[in-house]
Protein backbone atom coordinates (compact mmCIF):
# COMPACT_ATOMS: atom_id res chain seq x y z
CA UNK A 1 0.00 0.00 0.00
CA UNK A 2 2.77 2.46 0.91
CA UNK A 3 4.51 1.90 -2.42
CA UNK A 4 1.26 2.58 -4.30
CA UNK A 5 0.73 5.72 -2.22
CA UNK A 6 4.28 6.91 -2.98
CA UNK A 7 3.96 6.32 -6.71
CA UNK A 8 0.47 7.77 -7.00
CA UNK A 9 0.91 10.88 -4.86
CA UNK A 10 4.56 11.83 -4.68
CA UNK A 11 5.39 11.40 -8.33
CA UNK A 12 2.25 12.86 -9.86
CA UNK A 13 2.34 15.85 -12.14
CA UNK A 14 -0.22 18.44 -11.18
CA UNK A 15 -1.54 20.80 -13.78
CA UNK A 16 -1.57 24.53 -13.21
CA UNK A 17 -5.05 25.08 -11.87
CA UNK A 18 -7.02 25.43 -8.69
CA UNK A 19 -10.41 23.76 -8.56
CA UNK A 20 -13.84 24.54 -7.17
CA UNK A 21 -16.55 21.87 -7.37
CA UNK A 22 -20.06 22.48 -6.15
CA UNK A 23 -23.46 23.93 -6.69
CA UNK A 24 -23.01 27.51 -7.88
CA UNK A 25 -25.16 29.09 -5.19
CA UNK A 26 -24.48 32.00 -2.78
CA UNK A 27 -24.08 29.66 0.22
CA UNK A 28 -21.07 28.03 -1.51
CA UNK A 29 -19.13 31.33 -1.59
CA UNK A 30 -18.12 31.32 -5.24
CA UNK A 31 -18.49 35.12 -5.28
CA UNK A 32 -15.84 35.33 -2.52
CA UNK A 33 -13.54 32.99 -4.43
CA UNK A 34 -13.85 34.89 -7.70
CA UNK A 35 -13.13 38.20 -5.97
CA UNK A 36 -10.11 36.66 -4.20
CA UNK A 37 -8.93 35.22 -7.50
CA UNK A 38 -9.11 38.67 -9.11
CA UNK A 39 -6.81 39.92 -6.34
CA UNK A 40 -4.00 37.48 -7.14
CA UNK A 41 -4.30 36.17 -10.70
CA UNK A 42 -1.80 38.72 -12.08
CA UNK A 43 0.83 37.45 -9.62
CA UNK A 44 0.50 33.85 -10.86
CA UNK A 45 0.30 34.07 -14.66
CA UNK A 46 0.49 30.31 -15.25
CA UNK A 47 -2.29 29.35 -12.82
CA UNK A 48 -5.96 28.98 -13.80
CA UNK A 49 -9.17 28.64 -11.81
CA UNK A 50 -11.51 25.86 -12.94
CA UNK A 51 -15.09 25.87 -11.70
CA UNK A 52 -17.26 22.77 -11.92
CA UNK A 53 -20.96 23.04 -11.22
CA UNK A 54 -24.23 24.52 -12.39
CA UNK A 55 -25.75 27.84 -11.41
CA UNK A 56 -28.95 27.33 -9.46
CA UNK A 57 -30.06 30.92 -9.82
CA UNK A 58 -29.75 33.38 -12.72
CA UNK A 59 -29.23 36.36 -10.39
CA UNK A 60 -26.20 34.66 -8.83
CA UNK A 61 -24.83 33.85 -12.28
CA UNK A 62 -25.18 37.54 -13.18
CA UNK A 63 -23.37 38.55 -9.98
CA UNK A 64 -20.44 36.21 -10.69
CA UNK A 65 -20.13 37.37 -14.30
CA UNK A 66 -20.39 41.02 -13.21
CA UNK A 67 -17.45 40.45 -10.83
CA UNK A 68 -15.36 39.10 -13.71
CA UNK A 69 -16.67 41.73 -16.12
CA UNK A 70 -18.32 39.04 -18.29
CA UNK A 71 -14.84 37.99 -19.35
CA UNK A 72 -13.74 34.75 -17.63
CA UNK A 73 -10.85 34.29 -20.09
CA UNK A 74 -9.33 37.60 -19.00
CA UNK A 75 -9.07 36.22 -15.47
CA UNK A 76 -8.11 32.67 -16.53
CA UNK A 77 -11.36 31.25 -15.15
CA UNK A 78 -13.05 28.32 -16.87
CA UNK A 79 -16.59 27.15 -16.14
CA UNK A 80 -17.05 23.45 -16.90
CA UNK A 81 -20.68 22.85 -15.93
CA UNK A 82 -21.58 19.57 -14.23
CA UNK A 83 -18.97 16.83 -14.27
CA UNK A 84 -19.37 13.34 -12.80
CA UNK A 85 -17.57 10.03 -12.29
CA UNK A 86 -14.09 9.50 -13.67
CA UNK A 87 -14.02 12.91 -15.29
CA UNK A 88 -14.56 14.60 -11.89
CA UNK A 89 -11.86 12.44 -10.28
CA UNK A 90 -9.45 13.37 -13.07
CA UNK A 91 -10.02 17.08 -12.44
CA UNK A 92 -9.42 16.53 -8.71
CA UNK A 93 -6.28 14.45 -9.20
CA UNK A 94 -4.66 16.91 -11.61
CA UNK A 95 -5.47 20.10 -9.70
CA UNK A 96 -2.84 21.92 -7.66
CA UNK A 97 -5.46 22.40 -4.99
CA UNK A 98 -9.15 22.34 -4.15
CA UNK A 99 -10.99 25.37 -2.75
CA UNK A 100 -14.22 25.31 -0.76
CA UNK A 101 -15.12 28.90 0.23
CA UNK A 102 -18.50 27.90 1.65
CA UNK A 103 -20.44 30.17 3.97
CA UNK A 104 -22.02 27.12 5.62
CA UNK A 105 -21.51 23.40 5.15
CA UNK A 106 -22.55 20.33 7.13
CA UNK A 107 -20.33 17.69 5.50
CA UNK A 108 -19.22 18.44 1.96
CA UNK A 109 -18.96 15.37 -0.25
CA UNK A 110 -16.59 17.17 -2.65
CA UNK A 111 -14.37 18.14 0.29
CA UNK A 112 -14.28 14.49 1.39
CA UNK A 113 -13.43 13.46 -2.16
CA UNK A 114 -10.62 16.02 -2.47
CA UNK A 115 -9.26 15.06 0.95
CA UNK A 116 -9.33 11.35 0.11
CA UNK A 117 -6.95 11.82 -2.83
CA UNK A 118 -5.30 13.69 -0.80
CA UNK A 119 -5.27 17.11 -2.38
CA UNK A 120 -4.11 20.50 -1.12
CA UNK A 121 -7.22 22.12 0.32
CA UNK A 122 -8.28 25.65 1.13
CA UNK A 123 -11.47 25.57 3.19
CA UNK A 124 -13.43 28.12 5.18
CA UNK A 125 -13.78 27.59 8.90
CA UNK A 126 -17.53 27.04 8.29
CA UNK A 127 -16.89 23.94 6.18
CA UNK A 128 -14.03 21.98 7.80
CA UNK A 129 -14.20 18.25 8.34
CA UNK A 130 -13.72 16.53 11.69
CA UNK A 131 -10.05 16.73 12.66
CA UNK A 132 -9.19 19.58 10.29
CA UNK A 133 -9.11 22.14 13.08
CA UNK A 134 -5.35 22.06 13.06
CA UNK A 135 -4.01 23.81 10.02
CA UNK A 136 -1.47 21.08 9.27
CA UNK A 137 -3.95 19.16 7.11
CA UNK A 138 -5.56 22.08 5.24
CA UNK A 139 -5.38 25.83 4.81
CA UNK A 140 -8.29 27.04 6.90
CA UNK A 141 -9.49 30.54 6.10
CA UNK A 142 -12.22 32.89 7.25
CA UNK A 143 -15.25 33.47 5.07
CA UNK A 144 -14.11 36.71 3.50
CA UNK A 145 -12.24 37.80 0.38
CA UNK A 146 -8.99 38.84 2.13
CA UNK A 147 -8.64 35.59 4.02
CA UNK A 148 -9.39 33.48 0.93
CA UNK A 149 -6.86 35.57 -1.03
CA UNK A 150 -4.26 34.87 1.69
CA UNK A 151 -5.09 31.14 1.56
CA UNK A 152 -4.63 30.98 -2.21
CA UNK A 153 -1.27 32.77 -1.98
CA UNK A 154 -0.18 30.44 0.81
CA UNK A 155 -1.03 27.36 -1.25
CA UNK A 156 0.62 28.67 -4.42
CA UNK A 157 3.80 29.67 -2.58
CA UNK A 158 4.38 26.28 -0.94
CA UNK A 159 7.34 24.25 -2.07
CA UNK A 160 7.02 20.56 -2.94
CA UNK A 161 8.19 19.38 0.51
CA UNK A 162 5.58 21.53 2.26
CA UNK A 163 2.87 20.19 -0.06
CA UNK A 164 3.88 16.59 0.53
CA UNK A 165 3.93 17.12 4.30
CA UNK A 166 0.44 18.66 4.31
CA UNK A 167 -0.95 16.00 1.98
CA UNK A 168 0.48 13.23 4.19
CA UNK A 169 -1.09 14.86 7.23
CA UNK A 170 -4.41 15.10 5.41
CA UNK A 171 -4.19 11.46 4.35
CA UNK A 172 -3.55 10.42 7.97
CA UNK A 173 -6.54 12.47 9.11
CA UNK A 174 -8.76 10.84 6.49
CA UNK A 175 -7.63 7.34 7.54
CA UNK A 176 -8.30 8.19 11.20
CA UNK A 177 -11.81 9.60 10.85
CA UNK A 178 -13.19 8.26 7.54
CA UNK A 179 -13.20 4.99 5.59
CA UNK A 180 -11.42 5.97 2.37
CA UNK A 181 -10.47 2.53 1.11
Amino acid sequence: WRRWYFIKYYQRNNENYLLFIGRLHPIKGLDLLVQAWKNIFYDYPKIHLKIIGEFSDSNYRKLIFDIIENNPKKYRITFHGSVFGEEKWTYLEKALGFILPSRSEACSITLLEAASIPKQIIVTENAILKGMENEISAIIVKTNVDSITFGIKKLLNQNKCERISIERSLHSLMCKYYDIN
